[in-house]
């Protein structure tokens, strides 16, 4: 597994992204324009630790992955 996407980078998607960063994957994050320069600018913090990551946009159609991780919140009706 060389190529993982990650979509969405809460709690449970850091911590995953992170955990793959530490074992020697590089993996890459989907995000909108917004996120990405936020991100950039701010990184991760998992257990302490900074980690940055590449990220690219929806029209970015090059990128291809071995695996993709959904970690989202679905949205709730109340």
């Amino acid at each position: 597994m060389e190529k993982v996407m990650f979509l969405g980078m809460g709690a449970i998607g850091a911590s995953f992204a992170a955990q793959l960063k530490e074992g020697g994957v590089a993996p890459v994050v989907l995000c909108d324009e917004k996120r990405e320069a936020r991100y950039s600018k701010d990184g991760f913090i998992v257990n302490n630790k900074h980690y940055d990551y590449e990220y690219i946009l929806p029209s970015d159609t090059h990128y291809t992955a071995d695996i993709i991780f959904l970690a989202l919140t679905l949205p709730t009706n109340k």
